[in-house]
Parts: C-alpha cells; structure tokens; sequence
C-alpha cells in the first residue's frame, strides 16, 4: 500500500487554502490531561518594580488614565491602538437638497447646481471591499476588527473589582471571549483595545495575548525578540514570564533570533518548529526545504551562563511538556533518527508530556517495488529497523502521556506494538497504514488507561473497533473522529477510503461507561441498517452512560433524499428526546444586565417548556380569527374543517426539493409516511429510556459529497452589511430621454 502511494505522490507545488493542523488546534473539550500551567503568578524574584507594587497606570495633564504596557505591547506586535475618531459628516442625499433648494436653502459642503433646468445624474461609485470571497484563513483574521456587541449596560455596571474574581480567573475569561473557534487563533486587536481601556484588565488581557503570541511576519518576530531582550526594570510588565508556548514557523521566523525567542523564557512548556509544508492538504510532504535542527534552539533551553544578569534571570533548564518533531527537518544538530534518543535524555526533555512525530516515512516509501521476496524481505527489516528507532526514543520519556502521529507510514501494525504503555491520550492524523483490527490489537494490550481517542482523516480506519471499545479502553472520556480524507493530487480523485464498508450490520458498538464525548463526522458507505444499529445502541445503553455531555454524529446515505428526510426526522426527535438536556426556566428573582425596553415589555411571555424542553418550537404570538374560532366550534365543525385542511395538503405539488433540508416539504405523502412511521415507533416500542444530561446533541444525515473544503452561507456573502451607495430618491423613468424614429 504504501509503494503505491509512493507512486502516485506529486511533485509540483499546490496552491490549495491552508487548513490548520488539527493536532496543533484540537483540544479536548471536557478532559484537558496535559499539564499546562495557565495561571499568570509571578514569583517573589520576578517582581516588575523594586518596591513590589504595580503601577498599573499613569495619567496626563487632563486626568485621562493611559496604559504604558499595552503601549509597549503594540509596538513589539506592530497592533495600530484604537484611538479616538472624529464624527463623520452627515450625508446629504439627493432628495434633502432637492427640499433644501426649494425652500432657498443650500446644504453645507454642496455646490448649487449652475443649470437648474438641467437634471444632474449622479453616478453610482462602489467602494472597493477587496476580496468579494475571503478565504477562511482570511475572514477568521479580519473578524476580530468587527464591532462586538457591549455586554456592559448603563442600567447595571458589576464591581469588576470585586476581590471574588481573581486576576487569574479574567484571564480565562479574556482568553474565552478572544478565542475565534481554535486556540491557535485569538483576536489579538480586541485583546489590546482591553489591555488600553482599563488599567484593572491590562495586565490580564496582556497575559491571554502572550500566552501564545502570534507571529505572522518577520518584523513581528524581530520586534518580539527586541521586547524580550529588555531588562524586566526597564518594561511596565514582565513579558518574559508571560509566554507559556510558542510556535514558531521556520518559513516567518529567521533562525538568527529563534535563540533570543526562546532563551530568555523561564516559564516556556510548549515549543513547537514547524513549516506549512506538513500540514493540510498533505501534498507537499516530499517537498525538500534547506533548513534543518539548529544549535541554538537547543541551546536557548539551557540555563543562563553569558552573565551574571542572565543567570539570576534563569538559573535552571527551561522544562518543556510539548514539543513537535518533523521529518523534513532532520538534520544538522540532530542528526539522524538516532539523535532523537539522545536529545530525548537532555533536561529540557525528559518531563515532556506530549510528543508529536509529523511526516516521519518508511525506506520503503521511496524505492521501487521488490523484485523478488528476498528483496521484500530487505525492504520490510529496513523498515522495521527505522520503526524500531523511534519506538526506543519513546522508552526514554517516562512522563510521556499524549502521543501524536501525524503523516507518518511508520505509523502501522508494528509500531503499535512498539508504543510504550500508560497512555491517556493518543491521536493518529493521515496515517494510511492504520487498521482497524490492528489498532483494536493494541488497545486490548496496552489501552487500559486510554482517556482521549483522536482518530482523523485515517483512509484505511473503519469503525470495527468500536464492537469491544468498552473491554479494551474502560477508562475512555472521549472520541473523537473525522472520517475524511485529502487527496494525494490536486486534480485526482483519490481520497476515497480504503475499505468496503465502514461498519457491518452485525458489527454492534459496545460503549464504555466512562464516556463523556463522542465526535464522529463524516461516516459513509454503510447501509441504512448498519446506521440505525449503530444509533440504537446509543439509545439501548443510554442508561449505562452517565457521563455521557456531548453526541454529534454526522453521516451521509446514499438513499432517496424522501427515505433520508424521513429517517431524519426520526432519529433526531428520538436522540433529543432520550439525550437532550431539558433547560429548566430561570426562577423568577432573577435578574439581567440588559435593561428592558418597551418592545420588549409588550411580547408576550415564552411558552412553558416543562413537558418538552428545548425540543418544542416557540409558537407564533400571533393566531387568526379563523383559527380562533374553529376552538370554540364544536367538535363536529371541527373535524370537517380539519378534514378539509388535510384534503388540500394532498394537493400534488410540483416543486422539486432543492436540499434535504425542506424535510418532506414537497410532496404531502411524505409527511404522512413520517407521522405513520412515527406512530408505529411509538406504539410498537417499548418506552425509551430517558438520559437528559447531554448539552448537545447533533445527528445530521444528508449525502453531500464530502470535500476538503465545505463552503457554507457565510462564504457567500459581502463582509460589508451596510451599503454606501446613494439614496435612491425616485423612478427614473419619466427623466429617461425618448428616442422616436
């Protein structure tokens, strides 16, 4: 399999959107096993001022209170600080100065016009909005400069002094509203508009912004290094003990300043080098870069020994939890796989807790096929003997417990016997050479501690190993997985998954009790028994599931679009009703920031969700006559009307669907297949079992084909919503000059 995938590798550059790399972005959502520190204590000897206070800051001649950090921050950052903008001038349109002139008025700041008797035509100019379609990457960047929403009203302003609220506890909560859905990408302007407004949040909203910088261009990256080479007396805030990660791209970073980037950071734990070449789309893997494993990045972890001043600064190794290796970049320092081990043995190494092995390939990949089975044989102890080497740099990490392979064909049945034992988290990114009996091997042996299962883009994983995942990972808190795939060619059609079936209709999941999150998106080629099997035994174990918080499955079935809508319907009412969290109503003394407004008195109140949640919709506050009075008609006249209702509803409609999404809008059959299939469930089955503690339950069912980019609605619109063109202020037609012939 893999000489075959060797064959069909390209060799050109690929201009594809970059997609971020999900082993840098997924993080668990419930369960976080990495020892992270993320509060922002400074110690005793890490004090800014000589009298240990802060000040945190000054204030002009006016009394206005400004923030000299964050000053600094924007500088180092290349971040414009909002400031103050005059009002724009009011718009006069075409219809007030036609009224303005009438009544012998001309408006400021326009011309009277030098002909009355002639009309003036105003031309249309659009303002250039740049991009009508930003790609993803761009409009995750450019949303943090739209206009949030206050949360702080005039009626009601919180003591944000109040000392229940640590200055640990704001900057998780800055670090919460900055995210923009990944926790590689933060609004870093919003933070710094933050840090400037108030000097209580400054040095929380600066601690989310440092925690892990951002760097995108290389006078960002030279700047960061200028900031951090400053003495801690001569800076507001300590910035140095601020950063806890740091990723750092060979292709924006220089490697001259990579050691001033990272030495001078003693609370450093996360270091990851990394270039866009091994991430996805994965087809330019065998792209070959000339930069290789310096030095000074291993160096700069050392303690500080160039003065007396840096060794006071850092006296000890910086002790890192995560670090990255890649295959491309092996070379130089290290100096082959076997160097891994030895820097694997170095003090700034031995307490990682997580490592990731990306784009790490098997000899065999780049040589021809064998002629003959001696010649396999060789290929196959080649092979092994690379496996073999990584398998023993593992052995020397004692605290290893989040493991990481991403890209890798040496990644297969071998080396998952090779892996060391005690792991909570294991997560396999693009590894073709992964099957599902083999990985069910290894958790039987060695998944006995097994917390977190991340499982993407895998083209040769099935679901066969779900059918004893409750025996061999007992402990498992979530799964996670991603059933799609990349193309090894930007023009091929290659990414379809290699095995026949993803699951068999006898093949039934046990589910272990422990689990908290189960994520699967994106199953196909099964048949509509094997999905509702597999669903079933949701529903059949939902009682055995106590800590079961979230459910997201997402399939597609190639099955008539009234079949699937009807089986949608389904399901989905049955998996909320037994899963689903009711929300109780808030009780009445409870009280709200957002001041009430008069609109707002005059609705009428919510319905009451007690019998069905959140399941029910909201019915309209507005009903007609017609149907108020069929409630007072008597039993009689109202059947017949219903009757009659019913009758036209059968009317043949000739409009096609245009997605599943119109669920049997189309053709009245449909809808009575679904209320009778309903009423068969309900009367035939016995009563369902009622879980309720789940706060998202998400089943989707459709048959979109599924790409590497999916496009939704925001992709098709403008990011400006209001228009700056002129207001129209009449029919043109009667001014429209009359050719006659």
């Amino acid at each position: 399999m893999a000489r075959t995938r060797n064959a069909a590798r390209p060799t050109t550059a690929n201009n594809t959107p970059r997609r971020q790399n999900p082993s840098r972005t997924s993080k668990s959502r419930i369960t976080h096993l990495t020892d992270l520190s993320t509060s922002s204590e400074l110690s005793s000897e890490e004090d800014i001022s000589d009298d240990g206070s802060l000040n945190y800051s000054e204030s002009d001649d006016d009394g206005h209170d400004f923030v000299i950090g964050a000053d600094e921050t924007a500088k180092a950052l290349g971040i414009p600080i909002r400031t103050a903008k005059s009002a724009p001038a009011k718009r006069t349109t075409k219809r007030t100065q036609r009224n303005q002139r009438a009544k012998g008025d001309t408006p400021t700041g326009s011309k009277p016009d030098s002909k009355p008797g002639n009309k003036t035509w105003s031309k249309r100019k659009r303002r250039d909005t740049g991009s009508a379609h930003p790609s993803p990457s761009k409009r995750s960047r450019q949303s943090p400069t739209q206009q949030r929403e206050s949360m702080i009203y005039s009626g009601f302003i919180p003591d944000w002094k109040d000392p229940r609220i640590p200055v640990e506890c704001w900057s998780d909560i800055f670090y919460y509203a900055a995210s923009e859905g990944t926790p590689d990408s933060v609004a870093t302007n919003w933070l710094l508009q933050v840090a400037t407004s108030c000097h209580f949040f400054a040095e929380p909203a600066l601690d989310t912004l440092y925690r892990c910088p951002t760097i995108r261009h290389p006078s960002k990256a030279k700047k960061l290094a200028a900031l951090l080479e400053k003495p801690v007396t001569e800076t507001k805030f300590n910035y140095r003990s601020k950063i806890e990660a740091l990723h750092l791209n060979i292709h924006v970073v220089p490697a001259t300043i990579m050691y001033q980037l990272i030495h001078p950071l003693p609370r450093l734990r996360e270091l990851i080098v990394c270039t866009p070449h091994d991430q996805p789309p994965y087809r330019e893997l065998e792209k070959s870069i000339r930069w290789h494993y310096s030095a000074d990045i291993f160096q700069a972890l050392l303690p500080g020994a160039m003065d007396a001043s840096e060794a006071i600064l850092k006296p000890y190794h910086t002790q890192l939890k995560s670090w990255e290796w890649s295959g491309r970049l092996i070379g130089g320092y290290v100096d082959g796989l076997k160097d891994i081990g030895r820097i694997h043995e170095l003090p700034s190494f031995t307490s990682l807790t997580r490592v990731s092995f990306t784009n790490f390939q098997t000899p065999s990949l780049r040589k021809r096929l064998p002629r003959n089975d001696d010649e396999a044989l060789q290929f196959l102890a080649e092979d092994n003997a690379r496996i073999e080497t990584i398998a023993a740099s593992l052995a020397k990490l004692p605290s290893l417990s989040h493991l990481v392979f991403e890209s890798s064909t040496v990644m297969n049945d071998h080396m998952l016997t090779l892996l060391p034992r005690g792991l909570l988290h294991l997560e396999l990114i693009n590894c073709w050479e992964i099957r599902s009996f083999d990985l069910a091997a290894f958790l039987r042996d060695k998944g006995g501690e097994m917390r977190i299962l991340s499982l993407h883009h895998n083209q040769s994983l099935d679901l066969g190993f779900l059918t004893d995942l409750a025996d061999t990972c007992p402990k498992l808190r979530e799964l996670d997985m991603n059933l799609s795939y990349y193309k090894l060619h930007e023009s091929g059609s290659d990414s379809d998954p290699m095995y026949d079936q993803v699951l068999l209709p006898d093949q039934k999941p046990h589910w272990p009790q422990s689990i908290r999150v189960i994520s699967i998106e994106h199953i196909r080629d099964w048949s509509v028994e094997a999905a509702e099997m597999f669903l079933q035994t949701l529903i059949d174990n939902a009682q055995n599931l106590p800590n079961l918080r979230h459910l997201s499955v997402k399939t597609m079935l190639d099955i008539p679009w009234q079949s699937r809508a009807t089986m949608r319907t389904a399901w989905r009412d049955k998996m909320a009703k037994v899963f689903l969290r009711r929300s109780p109503r808030p009780p009445r003394d409870c009280k709200t920031l957002r001041p009430q407004t008069v609109e707002q008195d005059a609705k009428t109140p919510p319905p009451d969700l007690s019998e069905k949640g959140n399941l029910s919709p909201t019915p309209p506050s507005r009903r007609s006559t017609r149907i108020a009075e069929l409630d007072d008609a008597p039993i009689g006249k109202r059947n017949l009307s219903l009757r009659r209702s019913q009758s036209s509803k059968r009317r043949t409609s000739y409009r096609d669907p245009d997605t599943d999404e119109d669920e049997l809008s189309g053709t009245g059959n449909s809808d009575d297949e679904v209320s009778s299939s309903g009423n068969e469930d309900d009367s035939s089955s016995s009563p369902m079992p009622v879980h309720g503690l789940c706060k998202t339950v998400n089943i989707v069912f459709d048959n979109q084909k599924v790409r590497e980019l999916q496009y939704g609605m925001e992709d098709f619109h403008s990011d400006n919503a209001r228009s700056d063109d002129d207001e129209w202020d009449g029919d043109y037609e009667s001014d429209d000059p009359v050719l006659q012939f």
